[in-house]
């Protein structure tokens, strides 16, 4: 039987130094200890998951501290960002982990996120 962490915090982060020292050491754990993989989301504005609101940077400090352990983005909102943002950053990641990224995208958010990025690109001008 393969196991995963599924790395979706629902609580409020009131010390975020040790939120993600408990995600690194969380890490390095399933990495030793023949974890498949860890799952970490794409999350803003909200409890559920919001102290992680960039997968590709939580996965490349991961990618060095770990050395097996499969790194896999929950969900990418792809319309959040810059499609060639969104390949340079994971490409990086792929690279520092040599190989050990797996990605799913998702079209949407939940709503305050569509609005958030709605507000962003009216006030850059697009």
């Amino acid at each position: 039987m393969e196991l995963s962490v599924l790395y979706f915090a629902n609580r409020e982060v009131t010390d975020a130094s040790a939120e993600y020292d408990l995600l690194l050491d969380t890490a390095r754990f399933a990495d030793e200890h023949g974890f498949r993989a860890l799952w970490m989301p794409e999350r803003h504005f909200h409890r559920f998951g919001g102290a992680y609101p960039n997968p590709a940077l939580t996965a490349a400090a991961l990618a060095t501290v770990t050395r097996n352990i499969r790194l896999r983005a929950g969900s990418v909102v792809v319309p959040l960002h810059d499609p060639l943002e969104v390949v340079e950053n994971w490409s990086l990641v792929d690279n520092l982990s040599r190989g050990r990224v797996d990605l799913a995208s998702v079209r949407a958010g939940r709503p305050t996120t569509s609005s958030w990025r709605r507000t962003v690109t009216r006030s850059a001008g697009s």
